[in-house]
C-alpha cells in the first residue's frame, strides 16, 4: 500500500500557513457587498497532508452579523490537483 506523504505540491500551500488579519466582501447578489473582517488561522494536519482553515469573524453592525467557518484543503494524488471544502454560519 502506497501511504500518501505531503510533497512538492503541499509547498505550494505553506505561504497559508500562520495566523492573518482578514478583510472579506461577500456578494449576496448584484450591487454593494457587505464587508467584515476577522482571523483566518490555518494550520497543518494529518500529517501535514491537510491544510486547516479556521476564520473567526468579528463583530459587525446590524443587520449583518459576523460567521465562523473552517476548511480544509490538500492534494489528491490520484487526481493530480488539489480540493477542499468550507463550511461556515453567522455566528447570531
Amino acid at each position: 500500500m502506497n501511504i500518501p506523504k505531503p510533497g512538492a505540491e503541499h509547498k505550494l500551500l505553506e505561504p497559508f500557513v500562520g495566523k492573518f488579519r482578514s478583510q472579506v466582501s461577500i456578494f449576496m447578489g448584484p450591487g454593494v457587498p457587505i464587508k467584515s473582517t476577522g482571523v483566518m488561522t490555518n494550520s497543518w494536519q494529518v500529517d501535514g497532508l491537510y491544510l486547516h482553515q479556521d476564520y473567526v469573524g468579528d463583530p459587525v453592525p446590524e443587520p449583518h452579523s459576523a460567521f465562523i467557518g473552517r476548511g480544509y484543503w490538500g492534494y489528491n494524488f490520484g487526481k493530480k490537483l488539489y480540493e477542499g471544502f468550507w463550511i461556515d454560519k453567522s455566528r447570531r
